[in-house]
């Protein structure tokens, strides 16, 4: 027997799912049932959804062995044994990071999550996240697997941030926003629902930084917040709301690793609708494209 045979997968075994649903593990391998598929295509199928469950973050290890037999007919087939080992219900982390775009700034997360809590691949995060210039950000996310005949992942969030409150600013931003996302298995495709309030609201006027006078009648920009010297922004600060709809396409992908490519290719676009009950009506049309080549390889080291 060898790759280019066809297969039939007759049964799949799973062990070590103390709280997974077995249906769980029927809609994720369903792609493996197919008739006519290869011997080197299941392989290869294998792989792919072997990653697919680490990535879903509720397993620590995931060994999948095919058994390979005849039947009365003699004709090939197989028996997929999965081995599983899950993760804790409950999650915890604590980190601080370094952020760096056109400055760079040091922020302080909590994240909290229940992973697999009924047995069907859901997950319920929540994320908070605060910046060295006081920016919060406060995300709960609900993440649900197989959802529907075309087992599409969905994604409801939740987010409310503040942006933007450095001291010489005249407002701050605060932004409300409830997201709603379906996504193919293989990530190609996601169709993103949005509804966001956004909110600029003006600072409190305050006394000078710098100087201990805080009664002096002259005034400067650089020794007084951004609420005494720009009262025209102050003004003009206003609430919005947005809804949106967006499509997100990958249309090209020839990268070795997601995360850490070597070399290859990836080209995105993005689609978006913005339309009432939003304050906001338009078109926009944006596209990612990354190239990666290895210029050199590191020479081999001798030992003397």
């Amino acid at each position: 027997m060898d790759e280019n045979s066809e297969i039939k997968l007759e049964k799949i075994t799973v062990a070590g799912n103390d709280r997974t649903a077995l249906s769980f593990f029927d809609s994720e391998l369903q792609e493996m049932k197919a008739k006519g598929l290869t011997l080197g295509e299941m392989a290869k199928l294998m792989g792919a959804k072997t990653e697919r469950l680490l990535s879903l973050d509720m397993f620590e290890a995931v060994d999948t062995n095919l058994v390979l037999s005849t039947d009365i007919h003699g004709a090939p087939v197989g028996e997929l044994k999965l081995n599983v080992k899950e993760k804790g219900v409950t999650y915890f982390k604590a980190e601080t990071f370094v952020k760096s775009e056109t400055t760079s700034e040091v922020g302080f997360e909590l994240q909290a999550a229940l992973r697999n809590p009924i047995g069907y691949g859901e997950t319920f995060r929540v994320n908070s996240t605060t910046t060295q210039t006081g920016a919060r950000e406060y995300l709960s996310t609900l993440s649900v697997p197989n959802v529907g005949p075309k087992k599409l992942n969905l994604n409801l969030s939740l987010k409310s941030s503040t942006e933007n409150m450095s001291y010489y600013t005249a407002y701050h931003l605060k932004t409300d926003a409830l997201n709603v996302e379906l996504g193919t298995q293989d990530r190609k495709h996601h169709l993103v629902g949005e509804y966001a309030m956004r909110d600029e609201i003006p600072m409190n006027n305050s006394a000078k930084l710098n100087s201990p006078d805080a009664t002096t009648i002259t005034w400067s920009l650089f020794d007084y917040t951004a609420p005494l010297a720009s009262a025209v922004t102050t003004n003009t600060a206003m609430a919005s709301v947005k809804t949106s709809l967006k499509y997100l396409c990958t249309l090209w992908d020839s990268r070795d690793n997601a995360s850490n490519p070597s070399k290859g290719s990836y080209l995105q676009g993005t689609v978006e609708v913005a339309a009432p009950p939003g304050m906001s009506f338009g078109f926009s049309f944006d596209h990612k494209s990354i190239f990666v080549t290895t210029l050199a390889t590191p020479s081999a080291v001798h030992p003397l």
